[in-house]
């Protein structure tokens, strides 16, 4: 009995000498000193305790069911993620980046809108819920929170892989099966292909896409909900054809704004991820080889290849589709460059690779016999020498004489050995 009652003495000091910064503080200035807040102190202060994580989910100082509105959407965040007075890390890693898209006042008026959609976590549409991701904590969060893979479902830590479709992959497997299969990736609807709706026009300036090889490929569940959103919302013509009303029409504009403002960013969140990920998969390390090897055998300078802009970008774009780099991908890569041929050298023209000056016709003969000429003046005896028309390949030159002889021998309809073999089955045969 006297046990059970310390016990209980020493439950009521535990409470007792908890902290008072409640008592002290009420919970509407804490939640004015948490509003003026930086993104990841707001965070922080919301792990700290349970008592914070209710000041700072409760934005209307009342109770918040936990089962309807996600925590962190509801974080106070006054301004946008991206023109904030304090710009998280990566934005100081990455401002030093060249060759990026410029910053014109569209792209300005798109960060403006973030800061909108701030309160759209409980929205029922799924764009305005995405578009409420990229301000304060909960940007913060959605960086460096985790998720569920996209292909697979299973909880990962990864980073982002995208930024304006907020894909989340576990592994290069899950990367390899979301490129190859159709059920996840389709091209962006385009209104002169086929397979395509009148409708989808209007969906084409907005909706978020992932770049791969020069193409643009949306969500399937995206266009779907897209295409739904503007069956319910939209009105149709005389002809039957569907148009967006004045509010949706209004929706998609902002959207479009929006999404040219992540197209920016995407340069700076590429380079981020590049240098934060510290995983190599083999495909890269392969096309790395294939990379140099190409430059080698055309004889361009290996360090100046390499770190050629477009040759980068050419190589990144396969890495992140989890593809093999090929040799018509890097050839046009060096033509678009502008990479010049080293001195004593010439390009083929053929198959544009570099070789030597003096080796170029030995090259042609060698890999390219089709173009040579069938007949040249010998430039030792000044007479005129001729190729075999039948051994497209071979480097011998004959003269009129011993061109003859060599098609009655090689190319004849029935050989010297054939012939004997023909006589002798004749004979026996007698």
């Amino acid at each position: 009995m006297a046990r059970a009652q310390s016990r209980r003495l020493r439950r009521i000091g535990r409470r007792a000498s908890r902290p008072s910064y409640l008592e002290q503080l009420p919970s509407e200035l804490w939640h004015e000193v948490l509003s003026n807040c930086s993104a990841e102190a707001v965070l922080n202060a919301a792990k700290a305790c349970r008592a914070f994580r209710d000041i700072v989910a409760d934005r209307n100082l009342h109770a918040v069911s936990r089962e309807n509105v996600d925590l962190f959407y509801a974080l106070p965040a006054p301004e946008a993620f991206l023109i904030e007075s304090d710009p998280p890390a990566f934005r100081v890693l990455c401002l030093g980046r060249k060759n990026l898209l410029p910053y014109t006042p569209e792209v300005a008026a798109g960060f403006n809108l973030f800061a909108t959609y701030k309160d759209c976590g409980s929205a029922p549409n799924i764009f305005d819920r995405k578009a409420s991701v990229y301000s304060g904590a909960s940007y913060d969060l959605f960086i460096h929170g985790g998720g569920k893979c996209y292909v697979c479902g299973k909880e990962t830590s990864n980073y982002p892989h995208d930024l304006m479709t907020q894909l989340r992959l576990c592994s290069t497997t899950c990367l390899g099966c979301l490129h190859q299969h159709k059920g996840y990736l389709c091209p962006m609807p385009m209104p002169d292909e086929k397979g395509t709706m009148p409708s989808d026009a209007y969906l084409v300036p907005w909706l978020p896409y992932i770049r791969r090889r020069r193409k643009r490929y949306v969500l399937v569940e995206d266009l779907n909900r897209a295409r739904q959103e503007l069956r319910e919302a939209g009105v149709a013509n005389e002809e039957g054809d569907l148009s967006p009303s004045l509010d949706l029409a209004e929706a998609y504009k902002r959207r479009s704004l929006m999404r040219g403002s992540l197209e920016f960013f995407h340069h700076y969140y590429q380079a981020w991820h590049n240098h934060h990920c510290g995983y190599v998969s083999p495909m890269t390390m392969r096309n790395r080889r294939k990379t140099s090897r190409y430059g080698r055998r055309h004889g361009l300078n290996l360090i100046s290849f390499a770190k050629n802009p477009v040759v980068r970008r050419t190589v990144a774009a396969y890495n992140r589709n989890v593809e093999y780099v090929t040799p018509a991908a890097l050839r046009d890569a060096v033509r678009r460059s502008g990479l010049k041929v080293p001195p004593g050298k010439v390009q083929c023209d053929v198959c544009e690779r570099i070789v030597m000056e003096s080796g170029l016709e030995q090259h042609m003969l060698c890999i390219h016999p089709e173009t040579v000429p069938l007949t040249r003046v010998d430039s030792a005896s000044g007479a005129e020498v001729h190729r075999c028309e039948s051994c497209p390949k071979s480097l011998a030159w004959f003269s009129p004489q011993q061109l003859a002889d060599h098609r009655r021998v090689r190319h004849a309809s029935v050989s010297w050995l054939s012939h004997r073999a023909y006589i002798g089955c004749v004979l026996q045969h007698r």
